[in-house]
């Protein structure tokens, strides 16, 4: 069974008879224990590595993999201010691409899946989505994103410029938003409490991530 992943107001529910996993990758025992191995024996005045990871990590039965990262402001609407969000995210991208690398050969429960995300890299058929939140996306952005087939909600430049900061890697990278998003990936449905009128201190916050300073 694929447990529904929850990120701030957001539930995504991965159905099993199209997807074979998705996990939430910053919370997973080999993200953590890596961390804590890169910071072995390095007190606190010492500068720590500041590793960081996608929220899912998400493999369908087609084999392609989905690096997914959420961001939902609304939580906090100032979070919006001077955020660097392409940045950001082709840093976490970067360093959960080496996770992978590692995991697939240290795993202890998840090996097959860290290997199978991996031969996916190396037969390029993976993609990147870039889910990105907001209360203040305005009417012509709204129409814009639908004419480019709702792949992403007018946050052009935000693609554009993950685009060149990820082309080491891919340049499939995708941006979507609950507003427009109409089952555009099979077998992945969206909930999206804030537009139902859940309070923000009713939903699921996630836990605090001590190197990370980005969440």
């Amino acid at each position: 069974m694929i447990k529904p992943i929850e990120e701030g107001y957001l539930t995504f529910t991965f159905e099993e008879n199209t997807w074979m996993f998705a996990k939430k990758y910053d919370e997973l025992t080999e993200y953590e224990n890596m961390n804590k191995a890169l910071d072995l024996g390095l007190t606190d005045k010492e500068e720590k590595v500041k590793n960081s990871g996608i929220d899912i990590l998400a493999l369908d039965k087609n084999k392609k993999l989905y690096l997914i990262e959420i961001k939902d402001p609304r939580l906090d609407e100032s979070e919006n201010a001077d955020r660097k969000w392409d940045v950001e995210v082709a840093k976490k991208i970067k360093d959960t691409v080496s996770g992978i690398v590692g995991f697939s050969n240290t795993s202890d429960k998840l090996k097959k899946e860290f290997r199978n995300s991996l031969s996916c890299f190396l037969s390029n058929n993976f993609a990147v989505i870039f889910w990105l939140e907001s209360s203040r996306i305005s009417e012509k952005e709204k129409s814009y994103a639908i004419r480019r087939d709702r792949n992403f909600v007018g946050f052009s430049s935000w693609q554009k410029n993950l685009q060149k900061r990820l082309k080491w890697l891919t340049t499939n990278i995708s941006l979507a938003n609950a507003e427009t998003y109409h089952n555009d990936f099979i077998g992945l449905k969206v909930e999206d409490k804030w537009r139902k009128g859940v309070n923000k201190h009713e939903v699921h916050k996630p836990r605090p991530k001590k190197r990370d300073k980005n969440n």
